[in-house]
């Protein structure tokens, strides 16, 4: 077989965990330091552990990555970011893995010789995505747990990126980096590292008013993902690293896991052939632990049922905590000591091929006892709590000098330091010195008012609407509409496109060829996706009519700046963003979302195939929780695709006095998620609004989502 990197890539939440995990045969460790990090209730790294945690992995030819895989607000970018990424560089971490644009392209302006991996947060789902990131220089891509073995090797030998995919651990039923669940019902932000896992909550589904019959309540909680039966088939497709979940898991379910997927993969990798999994191996890794058993569906299924837990959420470990050990390890070094009368003395410590000296002061001749041999020996092999061992000596010294203790134990420290930097950082890294402020420029697309309806009949309706001027429809609706486009652009409107959430390899190619089509009809497109966004660059579509939808997060200028270097200078408001925030935000771009369901969720699993049967037919289903609230759910059977949206529907007419004021350039109603009826009532009394300025008067209850309380 062609030989490629294959690294067995491990979590973990504390430094023990992390020596555990290497001396286990992890090839890399990734872990958060005490910020920034998408796991902010894990224990996480004090900077002192991480400079240990570096140090060790390199000893033994590892790798350490740290997570930054969150998305930064404006004064935490300006205030603490530089400083913070500055001492990580310095340590000579190995890689960054980064969700938010703006801090990527932070690390590349000030920290250019710094390796980025693209965090599965970025939901790159096609060679479109991947692409785009490669080109700028990411070190890596670490792709969605929902694509294929097949979709792998697709982008695989398209793009002959870097690619990183999950082999075991917990499942987000939701497209990573796509799920604002936790963070509208509780204000706890998975994008923000604080994820409070509502989807493993029970809940009741019901069609048309009516209770469904269901496997079980718990209709959105996935088992564990297993790959370890696959791992040939992943190196196979071209994979480069294989990664374990699990930041926020015990130290024996971390160094187990670990060890049992080395064994296989080194099966594989002696023999060249795919490795049968034992019995025995099998339940051990079930008795680590699991939500209710294991599965490998997502690598060969879209949306296979199988997956689901269905009667429990519960994580089960037969294994007993407080049992794991970190056993000691030291590296042996080599200590040279010189000196001579009236000059400097030098002390040289060498592990391995890496040397690092230091000097002290000047020698003088003894006026008594002169300091021996085995006086400096005695103090130069003292390693106390490093990771060294001084196994060898060569000390050469002229007889009666005085070399004071003191001198010796200062020039031992020094170089012990020197030579764990050189171990740790051998390279210097290229630091550009820091510029805050930095503001985008862009204006936006001036004065919009725009309506967006997943039904093309809808959308038509309002071609001649007052209060709006410009209408959108979802990528399916135009795809089943036909000539809905045209008939909004001949009433004078502007006729807008958004492109699918998520686009997955497999669907690519029909998506393109859709988009060939369509897009000489429609005036702007949205896009939500990295995916989507270089596709529309490849097909030569013009970038100032492409409009950011919320999920590309712009949170900061810094992420602002980001996009428009590509041109692009319309977005639509993020939505965890507070009054607050706002106010430290460039808003001249900004489309304001004023009225919605914001989606929370989009999945490939599907409730009604899994409630009902697939029909391929379209239907909005309702999730009861456990407080009474229903959440709608729509399944888009042309892209095979739920989404999840929230129980109260958006509504800030009445704070339009105080966006005006912030100096956005248009506003967006979407009514997605609502049936054709309640959006074609809603959207009247919306477009109502923009034209007598009176607020509606919704019979129903609404919601300012993060608009006063924000997100922490």
């Amino acid at each position: 077989m062609e030989k490629h990197e294959f690294e067995l890539l491990a979590p973990a939440g504390s430094y023990d965990i992390f020596r555990g995990v290497i001396d286990a045969g992890a090839d890399a460790v990734y872990f958060g330091g005490e910020a920034f990090g998408a796991r902010a209730y894990a224990a996480n790294f004090s900077f002192e552990d991480a400079k240990k945690a570096v140090l060790y992995a390199h000893l033994l030819g590892k790798k350490a990555y740290l997570t930054v895989n969150t998305l930064l607000k404006n004064l935490e970018i300006e205030k603490n970011l530089y400083e913070y990424i500055k001492s990580y560089v310095e340590t000579g971490i190995d890689a960054f893995l980064v969700q938010d644009f703006g801090v990527f392209n932070f690390i590349r302006d000030y920290f250019p010789s710094a390796d980025i991996h693209m965090s599965t947060q970025c939901a790159l789902a096609s060679s479109m995505g991947v692409s785009f990131f490669t080109k700028l220089g990411a070190k890596r891509i670490v792709l969605p747990r929902e694509l294929s073995l097949e979709e792998m090797k697709s982008i695989k030998d398209k793009t002959n990126a870097n690619l990183e995919a999950f082999v075991h651990g917990a499942i987000c039923i939701c497209y990573s980096g796509d799920c604002l669940m936790s963070s509208l019902i509780g204000g706890r932000s998975g994008n923000r590292g604080r994820c409070a896992q509502p989807c493993r909550l029970p809940v009741d589904v019901y069609l048309d008013g009516k209770k469904q019959d269901t496997p079980g309540r718990f209709m959105l909680s996935p088992k564990e993902m297993c790959g370890i039966n696959d791992i040939a088939k992943l190196y196979e497709a071209g994979i480069n690293s294989l990664k374990i979940e699990g930041r926020m898991r015990s130290a024996e379910y971390a160094a187990g896991v670990v060890g049992l997927y080395r064994k296989y993969i080194d099966m594989f990798l002696e023999s060249g052939k795919a490795q049968k999994v034992s019995d025995k191996d099998t339940k051990a890794l079930l008795a680590l632990g699991s939500r209710c058993g294991h599965t490998n569906a997502y690598y060969y299924s879209h949306n296979d049922s199988s997956m689901f837990s269905y009667r429990s959420a519960s994580m089960t470990s037969d294994i007993k905590e407080g049992s794991f050990k970190v056993e000691p390890k030291s590296f042996p070094i080599k200590a040279v000591f010189y000196a001579r009368a009236n000059s400097h003395p030098s002390l040289t410590y060498t592990y391995k091929d890496i040397s690092a000296t230091v000097t002290g002061d000047i020698c003088e001749p003894a006026t008594g006892r002169g300091t021996g041999v085995s006086d400096i020996k005695k103090q130069i092999t003292k390693t106390g709590n490093t990771f060294f061992s001084c196994t060898e000596t060569d000390i050469e010294v002229d007889d009666a000098l005085f070399i004071p203790l003191g001198s010796l134990n200062a020039m031992r420290r020094e170089c012990l330091s020197r030579l764990s930097l050189l171990i740790s950082s051998p390279k210097k890294p290229v630091i550009n010195d820091f510029t805050s402020g930095t503001k985008p420029g862009g204006k936006g697309i001036s004065d919009i008012k725009l309506a967006l309806f997943s039904d093309a009949d809808v959308a038509v309706a309002f071609k001649n609407a007052v209060g709006f001027n410009a209408i959108g429809l979802t990528y399916s609706a135009a795809v089943r509409s036909g000539s809905a486009a045209l008939s909004i652009k001949e009433s004078g409107k502007t006729a807008v496109l958004m492109l699918p959430p998520v686009i997955r390899q497999k669907q690519l190619p029909v998506i393109k060829t859709n988009l060939e089509k369509l897009l000489p009809y429609y005036d702007k497109v949205i896009t939500g996706s990295f995916d989507g966004m270089e596709l529309l660059f490849q097909l030569n579509y013009n970038k100032s009519d492409i409009i950011l939808s919320p999920r590309m997060y712009t949170y900061s200028d810094r992420a602002i700046e980001a996009f428009e270097r590509f041109g692009i200078n319309a977005l639509i408001s993020p939505h965890e963003l507070s009054k607050k925030e706002r106010s430290h935000r460039y808003e001249k771009s900004t489309i304001q979302y004023i009225y919605g369901r914001i989606p929370l969720m989009y999945m490939a699993a599907c409730i009604n195939k899994n409630t009902n049967g697939c029909d391929k037919c379209s239907h909005i289903y309702n999730l009861k929780d456990r407080k009474g609230k229903f959440f709608p759910v729509k399944n888009d059977c042309e892209l095979c695709m739920n989404t999840i949206y929230n129980s109260l529907p958006l509504s800030l007419f009445g704070e339009k006095d105080y966006f005006d004021d912030l100096g956005v350039c248009g506003y967006i109603a979407d009514f997605c998620g609502e049936t054709a009826e309640t959006a074609e009532s809603t959207a009247l009394a919306a477009d109502k609004f923009f034209v007598d300025r009176i607020p509606p008067d919704f019979s129903f209850e609404t919601t300012k989502g993060h608009f006063n309380r924000g997100v922490e």
